[in-house]
Formats: C-alpha cells, sequence, structure tokens
C-alpha cells in the first residue's frame, strides 16, 4: 500500500512537494516548510534519506518563508548524474529572478549556471540530449532563444539567435530519433 515516507511539514498546511524528477536512485523535488520556504528536497526512498538539498533563497527576517522561496522546476539531468534546474535566485552575482541551476545532490554542489543579466532569466523546457540539456531562456536582451549546457557556465551558450520574437520562441522541443524537433510558434 502507499505510506507516507516522511512529514516535512507536519500539520494541515503540509509541504506539497510537486514536480518530481527522477534521476538514477535519487528523486529531486520542490517542498515546503515553514523555516525554508519552497526549496530543493531530494530523496531515496527512506525517510531518512528524504532531505533538503539547499536553501537556495533564504527567508527574509521576520517575512513570510513562502513568499521567498526558490521553487525550484524544469529539471533535467546529465549523464554523469548532475541535475539542472530553473530556480528563483539570490546569489550577489546574478540578479534576483529566475535562473539556470545545477545540483550534485549536495549544499555546495548546488551552484548557479546561467543568469542573463535580466532580472529573470527564465529556463525552461529542459530537455536532455546526449550529453547536453537544451533548455528556452531569455538572451539577456528580453528575447527567447535556445540554449544548450554541460552544466557549465562556460559551456552554456545560445544555439540560435533571433530579435524577431513572434516568429522564433522556442518552446515544446524533444529529442526524435536522435535530432532536435521544436515548435517555433507559439
Amino acid at each position: 500500500g502507499t505510506q507516507m515516507l516522511k512529514d516535512i511539514w507536519p500539520g494541515a498546511t503540509g509541504s506539497a512537494p510537486t514536480k518530481l524528477y527522477a534521476a538514477g536512485s535519487t528523486v529531486y523535488f520542490a517542498a515546503g516548510d515553514p523555516v525554508h520556504g519552497r526549496e530543493l528536497w531530494k530523496t531515496d526512498g527512506t525517510a531518512a534519506g528524504t532531505v533538503l538539498v539547499k536553501d537556495i533563497l533564504q527567508p527574509v527576517p521576520g517575512g513570510l518563508s513562502f513568499l521567498t522561496s526558490s521553487d525550484p522546476a524544469d529539471f533535467a539531468a546529465l549523464p554523469d548524474g548532475t541535475v539542472l534546474f530553473s530556480a528563483q535566485s539570490p546569489d550577489q552575482t546574478i540578479p534576483v529572478g529566475r535562473a539556470l541551476w545545477r545540483t550534485d545532490g549536495t549544499a555546495a554542489g548546488t551552484v548557479p549556471v546561467l543568469a542573463t543579466g535580466l532580472g529573470d532569466s527564465g529556463p525552461t523546457g529542459m530537455t536532455a540530449c546526449g550529453d547536453r540539456v537544451l533548455f528556452r531562456a531569455d538572451d539577456g536582451v528580453g528575447n527567447p532563444v535556445l540554449w544548450v549546457t554541460d552544466g557549465t557556465a562556460a559551456n552554456t551558450v545560445i544555439v540560435q539567435t533571433t530579435t524577431f520574437r513572434s516568429i522564433v520562441d522556442p518552446r515544446l522541443f524533444t529529442v526524435f530519433d536522435g535530432p532536435l524537433v521544436t515548435s517555433p510558434f507559439v
């Protein structure tokens, strides 16, 4: 039967785990608690192995934690087990907004990869393709473009560029027998 694995936020509110993503024998997900808000968690399927990975966007002192949460989403894994995801980001090196992050499952190994200079680079649609991940994000001047990454900042680059947003706005792409298939109109 179905059983509760761990009660992350006891009481009526609950942790509301969402966006579950399996990478090897680990499942990453977003969940909330009254101290950290909605942050990155992982589980190995045991209560002891269900833990907060990192409090990416720490609550404002005296504020409500659920208003200042990283709310991780859009997960994809690289062959080496590195997991990429989108999260609200407070890091001083990038503006507050959604940015591309990576994790190896540890707090120290959970770091930002890309922010394009705007308040919200908006990475979405993470799609694993061989030893890279493709995703849609802002190009730094307000245009949504297709990016590719190996999980490092140095090798996170735009695949194509355009300033004609209404024609080329890469979304809804998938790997189909090797090549990438994308819907350019949304």
